[in-house]
């Protein structure tokens, strides 16, 4: 979605949401992965380093490599959104790998280097490249120092995320309001858990009926804890 202010006068704020299944939008998104991909693929072959994406796949058998292989050739070499499972979240480095989400055999980050340090850097590792600058802006080994440090800010930047997304939900559930959940698992019935989706949030189990796995029910809140999560009865 998209905040925008109603009037500059008064900090009244308005939201809308974005529509993104537009044609422009559809477009941008291609371009932007095509100057993503071209850039990697100018960079390898001009042996320049680079800061680089990369997203493997987790295919564990033979069997499912091959089925993964027919079905992306029977869709213009593209994934199928029922793989996600098995893709691995993309992740920074130096070597020249495969970007499954894109679908390109290497891609790096170029379009946006006003607001993104990886953007930034691929700019000025080329335009070192194409001035003829002795050395690059940034050797492969200061790139590596550089993910080193990418890497560890955005792993604090999901666990902020993902407590922030914990703590509101956990403002909006209080004792005694009722929640769908999923069991999820039933060995002990003191250690069984249940997911609630409309809060994406796991929760205790505290009641005294055996529950089926992956059934549905309703719950009723018993406590909540901002540090545990919040246990609930039956």
């Amino acid at each position: 979605g998209m905040i925008t202010f109603k009037d500059y006068m008064q900090p009244e704020l308005a939201t809308r949401e974005l529509a993104f299944q537009v044609p422009g939008k559809a477009i941008t998104t291609e371009f932007m992965i095509l100057a993503n991909n071209m850039s990697a693929v100018y960079a390898e072959q001009n042996n320049i380093p680079l800061l680089l994406r990369n997203q493997n796949i987790l295919l564990q058998s033979p069997e499912i490599r091959k089925q993964y292989n027919d079905d992306v050739a029977g869709n213009d070499g593209l994934m199928d959104a029922s793989w996600r499972s098995v893709v691995r979240r993309s992740h920074v480095g130096v070597n020249f790998n495969k970007h499954m989400g894109m679908g390109v055999d290497m891609a790096t980050r170029f379009t946006s280097p006003l607001r993104r340090l990886e953007d930034l850097v691929t700019h000025y590792q080329i335009e070192s490249f194409l001035l003829n600058d002795k050395q690059m802006m940034f050797s492969r080994h200061q790139l590596e120092q550089i993910c080193e440090q990418l890497l560890l800010s955005e792993s604090i930047v999901k666990e902020i995320h993902r407590n922030d997304a914990k703590y509101a939900s956990l403002r909006e559930i209080t004792p005694g309001s009722q929640v769908l959940g999923v069991v999820l698992t039933t060995g002990s019935l003191h250690n069984t858990k249940i997911h609630l989706p409309a809060y994406k949030m796991d929760a205790n189990y505290t009641g005294t009926r055996r529950l089926d796995p992956y059934s549905v029910h309703n719950f009723t809140v018993e406590k909540v804890s901002p540090l545990g999560g919040y246990a609930s009865v039956y």
